[in-house]
């Protein structure tokens, strides 16, 4: 396995970059490579979407816990049919937000250890940090810097 170098500096901001202040016309020009395969989120060791199903059978009853994938269009869909996020590049800035923005505002910590099988994995060839960079250059914002944490595998 290649080894990346992903422990580039993070603006300060990014959390209000990528929650929302850009245009749906910035998300999606950066998603249109993904073939929504799921690997980028089945690969990373900080994923950890899961689907719940209730099954039963006569007197058994039995409940599963099997790995999901936040770009799957059926992710976060509601009881009456409706996705919050129906359309790709929203599930896309979803990914990110969650490992740069809702892991840092409640724990933080960056929900990305840096270890590239993102980018492996990936069918459509994303490159994250290519990503990121684009959302930083559309956004046109003032870049300050502060060190970055990582969540840590133990």
């Amino acid at each position: 396995m290649r080894s990346y170098n992903l422990d580039f500096h993070l603006p300060e901001d990014l959390p209000s970059r990528l929650a929302g202040e850009l245009s749906a016309e910035a998300w999606k020009e950066v998603w249109q490579d993904c073939v929504q395969c799921g690997s980028c989120t089945h690969v990373c060791p900080s994923c950890v979407c899961f689907f719940l199903e209730d099954t039963t059978r006569g007197d058994s009853f039995e409940k599963r816990r099997t790995w999901d994938s936040c770009l799957f269009p059926g992710y976060a869909r509601m009881a009456s049919g409706v996705s919050p996020r129906p359309h790709l590049y929203e599930r896309y800035r979803n990914r990110l937000a969650c490992k740069y923005v809702y892991l840092v505002r409640n724990f933080g910590l960056v929900g990305c250890t840096g270890c590239g099988r993102c980018i492996d994995g990936c069918a459509g060839r994303i490159d994250k940090r290519k990503v990121l960079r684009k959302i930083f250059e559309k956004s046109q914002a003032t870049v300050r810097y502060e060190p970055v944490k990582h969540l840590s595998a133990d």
